[in-house]
């Protein structure tokens, strides 16, 4: 007999046990009810996600200043605008 569709997953899996914090266990329960997912589902989908270099996070830091200067802002504006025309 031949099936009919691929398998989604490999036939053997491994368990990993996260310890998340009430908030972070919220966050997820709430995004997998959204996605029609189960948490565990949610959560594998993610971390595969990341480990293949499908960082959501790639945006941090594109447009930093190279000189530095947006860190040092508030001494900056404490200094006012003199010399500016």
């Amino acid at each position: 007999m031949q099936r009919r569709t691929p398998l989604k997953y490999p036939l053997v899996m491994g368990t990993l046990t996260l310890n998340l914090d009430e908030a972070l266990l919220a966050r997820l329960a709430e995004r997998a009810t959204r996605a029609g997912l189960a948490p565990e589902a949610l959560a594998r989908a993610a971390l595969a996600g990341f480990l293949a270099g499908d960082d959501p996070f790639a945006f941090v830091g594109i447009g930093e200043a190279a000189d530095l200067a947006g860190r040092r802002v508030d001494e900056l504006l404490s200094q006012g605008f003199e010399g500016t025309s």
